[in-house]
């Protein structure tokens, strides 16, 4: 079984070095890849393309934006793989929109349907 930690390095951020961190932390106990669409590293770690990547049954892909799903649902269906969807945000935040917040549950409770969400807030955790 291999890990897949999805990470698009759009703009440096949070995400990106968080993803970095749990490929580091990860790769102590399983077999861990870092993945984007291009390849492109990301931080300096190396990354792998997710067309390249031989996904299989039983290996997991980690992702952290909604709108990488696009890329991932497709390939992981087709090859079993299994899905996890990171957050770092809880969805009721003051700074939000109600339109947002509406958004953010609804996919939470579709994506529950074929994947799994961990949540690494308090206050995202208890709504779920």
């Amino acid at each position: 079984m291999t890990v897949y930690i999805y990470c698009e390095y759009v703009e440096a951020g949070g995400v990106e070095r968080v993803s970095v961190n749990l490929m580091q932390f990860l790769s102590r106990v399983c077999t861990v890849a870092l993945v984007n669409r291009v390849g492109s590293p990301v931080y300096d770690e190396c990354a792998k393309s997710i067309k390249d990547v031989p996904l299989r049954r039983g290996d997991t892909i980690v992702f952290s934006r909604k709108s990488d799903l696009r890329s991932l649902l497709p390939k992981a269906i087709f090859n079993g793989a299994k899905l996890v969807y990171w957050r770092h945000i809880p969805i009721a935040r003051l700074d939000s929109p109600l339109l947002s917040q509406a958004v953010d549950s609804v996919f939470c409770v579709l994506f529950s349907l074929v994947g799994k969400i961990v949540c690494v807030c308090p206050e995202l955790a208890s709504l779920l």
